[in-house]
């Protein structure tokens, strides 16, 4: 028997809770199965089994919706992949791309993790953002701004400076810390 044939074999498997509606496989797909349906509520005609088209969440992970009960719920697909395929006898919460690409969501590019050895993996790959300060694609606020920030910061509330910059007391409170923007 050649294991690496059957790495490639495409094995379906229900989606815990969505058992008998949806099948996730090991490949990263999913499925509708077949069903019959009421058309106008009196009507029945039978669903043909359907392969999912999945969508792109906003920081570039697959995602596939579900109806049940006419409750609509979305889930990443390596979350599905993982909980169907692989084992996880330490009970650890996340799921690792080992590529690094978060839309192979084939379950040998996936293991279970810890968030610490996410952040790991990730930052031993390359894979993080990197870019601080003015250079993040996050940042609000310029360098100038912020050495501002740190002048005028302890002579009114925190409150009021969150205010000027549009930007939460939180962000105020951490420039003055220090706790953010440190390298300047």
């Amino acid at each position: 028997f050649d294991f690496r044939v059957f790495n490639y074999m495409e094995i379906w498997k229900d989606i815990k809770g969505y058992e008998g509606l949806y099948q996730v496989s090991n490949l990263g797909n999913v499925k509708s199965l077949s069903k019959t349906v009421l058309n106008r509520g009196k009507y029945p005609s039978i669903s043909k089994e359907k392969i999912f088209k999945y969508s792109i969440d906003k920081y570039g992970y697959a995602f596939f919706k579900f109806t049940k009960n006419n409750k609509r719920k979305s889930i990443l697909g390596h979350r599905l992949v993982a909980l169907a395929f692989l084992p996880n006898p330490e009970n650890k919460p996340q799921v690792n791309h080992i590529d690094g690409n978060k839309l192979n969501n084939n379950m040998d590019n996936l293991e279970w993790n810890t968030a610490k050895e996410n952040v790991n993996h990730s930052w031993r790959n390359g894979l993080s953002n990197s870019k601080k300060g003015k250079d993040s694609h996050l940042s609000k606020l310029t360098e100038k701004e912020v050495l501002e920030i740190r002048e005028i910061g302890r002579k009114y509330t925190l409150n009021k400076v969150a205010k000027m910059y549009n930007v939460t007391i939180m962000t105020i409170h951490n420039i003055i810390e220090r706790k953010r923007w440190k390298h300047i």
